[in-house]
């Protein structure tokens, strides 16, 4: 039953958008490639106030994608994993140290980003409907069923495809959250960008990373 129903938001929610917000989305997206037609379609008053800043900073937009996408294909190429998380090159020394047992398992990276390109392709009719109805639809269960299906047998790898499909969903939608804020707060879209990469930056190194490194020594002393 919960899978019937989250495949029914899914197909719902794609459906609703097509019917009722196409031609809001249609406007969207030409608005991203024509200036003029940005200037003129985007006349409201929000709008008008935040021209008075410069545009984000898309070229380093596109460069830190290109940065996380080429840690994913570097990540997979090395075909390390511990205990489910990936181990690059110093975490790799780090739990060998630890007495943290490493496993080689098969991972193409095109299964990742290929995970990540399921949440590209729902981020806008599931991003509406929260945009409208405040309800978040994620995509654990249809990235359970695909990561599955393209590799069986094999649980670290779906899961890793599984975290992929539903992160890349969830981080844009909250990025996109913040940008929202800022933009009726009248925040300065450069300025929006370098607090959250500077807030992204701090959460892996300063708090993930020692969390994990802590959990998986507590699991080493416990055994």
């Amino acid at each position: 039953m919960k899978f019937a129903l989250f495949f029914a938001c899914y197909t719902a929610s794609v459906t609703h958008c097509l019917l009722f917000h196409s031609r809001q989305i249609g406007s969207g997206f030409r608005s991203l490639v024509n200036s003029k037609y940005r200037r003129e379609s985007q006349k409201d008053l929000h709008n008008r106030l935040m021209r008075a800043y410069p545009e984000g900073f898309l070229f380093f937009k596109s460069i830190f994608a290109d940065i996380s996408s080429s840690l994913v294909v570097r990540d997979c190429a090395r075909d390390i994993f511990c205990n489910g998380s990936s181990c690059l090159s110093k975490m790799a020394t780090r739990s060998t140290s630890m007495g943290i047992s490493c496993q080689r398992i098969k991972t193409d990276s095109k299964l990742l980003l290929f995970a990540a390109g399921i949440s590209v392709i729902l981020i806008v009719p599931l991003g509406v409907i929260e945009a409208i109805t405040n309800c978040h639809i994620n995509l654990n269960v249809i990235s359970e069923l695909v990561g599955g299906f393209v590799v069986p047998g094999k649980a670290i790898a779906m899961n890793m495809f599984k975290s992929y499909g539903c992160m890349v969903l969830y981080n844009a939608v909250t990025f996109s959250q913040d940008l929202k804020l800022g933009h009726y707060m009248k925040i300065p879209p450069r300025s929006m960008f370098r607090v959250q990469i500077a807030a992204t930056l701090v959460s892996v190194v300063a708090v993930a990373q020692p969390y994990m490194q802590t959990e998986l020594s507590n699991i080493r002393d416990s055994r």
